[in-house]
């Protein structure tokens, strides 16, 4: 199995999206004063009224020894903070009318499924099941309005539609048994997975 890219994973999301459903959006840039970044896809679901933010991370993120969890998780809150206020971004004024508000806002810091980097989740898993439960989105006038969850999960570009959450801020209900058996017919060694506690 040949290292898989984020562009690959990102691309699968995309095209299992169900199509005039949900609006995409790759990479979105958003800038608060200078706190500034990229989200590599957002996903706006109209019947739903659920945004969803996904960061993409793969084995290239950290084959550079600048890129640990630290630098991962930088970005990430980065992103949990700041997205909203600013206000190109905001749902209210730009996704909904008068009449109705987004229900739920979810964050997701997506890993391409591999042996590495499974690996870097048991490696660092205090650090980022510590940094899935504290609560960096900064309240707004809307914010109230919102159900907000926060997921950290593993994903493969050739079983998009199956994510295997590592850490969750809330109940997760999901077939983990089943993700496991799609992750391993795209070739991932899962073994490493029954070290990750994610209570």
């Amino acid at each position: 199995m040949g290292e898989y890219s984020e562009d690959d994973l990102v691309n699968a999301l995309i095209e299992k999206s169900r199509p005039g459903d949900v609006e995409l959006i790759p990479e979105a840039h958003y800038n608060y004063y200078g706190d500034r970044g990229v989200v590599d896809l957002v996903e706006y679901d109209r019947e739903y009224d659920f945004v969803e933010l996904t960061e993409v991370k793969s084995e290239s993120a950290l084959n550079n020894e600048e890129t640990g969890a630290n630098s991962i998780l930088r970005q990430f809150n980065r992103m949990r903070k700041y997205f909203f206020k600013d206000e190109s971004w905001d749902p209210l004024y730009e996704k909904t009318d008068s009449a109705r508000t987004l229900a739920h806002i979810r964050f997701n810091l997506e890993f391409v499924a591999s042996e590495k980097t499974i690996q870097h989740l048991v490696n660092n898993q205090a650090m980022y099941r510590q940094a899935i439960q504290s609560d960096v989105f900064e309240q707004s006038e809307w914010a109230h309005q919102f159900d907000i969850g926060n997921t950290i999960q593993l994903r493969h570009p050739e079983e998009p539609a199956f994510a295997y959450v590592v850490f969750s801020d809330g109940d997760s209900i999901y077939n983990a048994e089943k993700v496991r058996e799609r992750l391993e017919d795209a070739g991932v060694d899962t073994s490493l997975l029954k070290e990750l506690d994610r209570k």
